[in-house]
């Protein structure tokens, strides 16, 4: 996740800004709202922003949920499909937790 320089997290969270936070049943926005979070996350994590990255993981996941939530499809497969995505970036923002909890303060 290290790589993209600020400019490019800054415009992610412009990007965001378009995006209802809770947008009223509409799966689309949802998934565009999770997509953009996670490609904020990488940003941050570019930047050296870890808890930046954390805070946009968590909410990354969150919006992960929603869009599960508002799903119409019943198929086993692909709720299972979004239960492992959710599983994965939930350990990726437990694993930054812990490493930054485990840094001295600056």
């Amino acid at each position: 996740m290290q790589g993209r320089p600020q400019p490019a997290a800054d415009r992610f969270q412009v990007a965001l800004a378009l995006i209802p936070h809770d947008p009223p049943g509409d799966a689309s926005a949802a998934a565009h709202r999770s997509i953009l979070l996670f490609d904020l996350a990488r940003a941050r994590a570019g930047a050296g922003n870890m808890r930046g990255t954390l805070d946009a993981l968590v909410e990354h996941v969150t919006a992960i949920r929603q869009v599960r939530a508002g799903l119409r499809a019943s198929d086993p497969y692909v709720l299972a499909a979004f239960d492992q995505l959710i599983d994965e970036r939930e350990a990726m923002a437990a694993r930054l937790k812990a490493w930054i909890e485990a840094r001295p303060p600056p």
